[in-house]
């Protein structure tokens, strides 16, 4: 799969929504004072800047350049780092991840990160597409390629696996 191409400004304009919609993801994490936390697919860091607001002493990884630069810009501790490659060891109280993981094509590495960067008794939070999400839409998306060969192949950009599958992993 080719590398993240995600850009913070069209991020900002047209997916603003993604952290608007965070608050029950970021109620169960339950961040407190003190911790240690890595946001895992950061994004522009907007909802980072809450958990540092908080309290909660941050890290902040996204494959995009162009986000690590928005997150840096919002006073986050944020670092270019595509989430298969995770290189923590027993470093974090918690492991945070939302609207990232269906975009990481790998579980097995991803998970395996996650694991070795959390401390003992730490705690992984995340939301991501699952098993059936926009499943009309890629079915039409499909159709229309299949229609038009001109188009070319369409290669679906999102991994939406079942909870067991994801659960195999950890």
């Amino acid at each position: 799969m080719p590398e993240n191409q995600w850009q913070a400004t069209e991020y900002s304009q047209h997916a603003a929504f993604v952290s608007s919609m965070a608050a029950d993801v970021v109620t169960l994490l339950e961040p407190q004072q003190g911790e240690s936390i890595l946001d895992l697919g950061c994004g522009d860091g907007e909802i980072g800047e809450y958990l540092q607001a908080q309290g909660c002493q941050l890290t902040c990884v996204d494959a995009s350049g162009s986000m690590v630069e928005a997150a840096t810009s919002r006073g986050l501790m944020a670092r270019q780092l595509n989430g298969h490659k995770l290189d923590y060891y027993n470093q974090f109280d918690a492991v945070f991840s939302n609207a990232a993981l269906h975009w990481m094509f790998e579980p097995e590495k991803v998970i395996s990160g996650v694991y070795k960067a959390l401390k003992n008794n730490g705690r992984f939070v995340a939301e991501m597409g699952g098993d059936g999400n926009i499943a009309a839409l890629l079915k039409a998306i499909s159709a229309v390629f299949k229609e038009n060969p001109d188009f070319g192949v369409f290669n679906n950009p999102w991994y939406f696996p079942d909870i067991d599958t994801y659960r195999h992993y950890w």
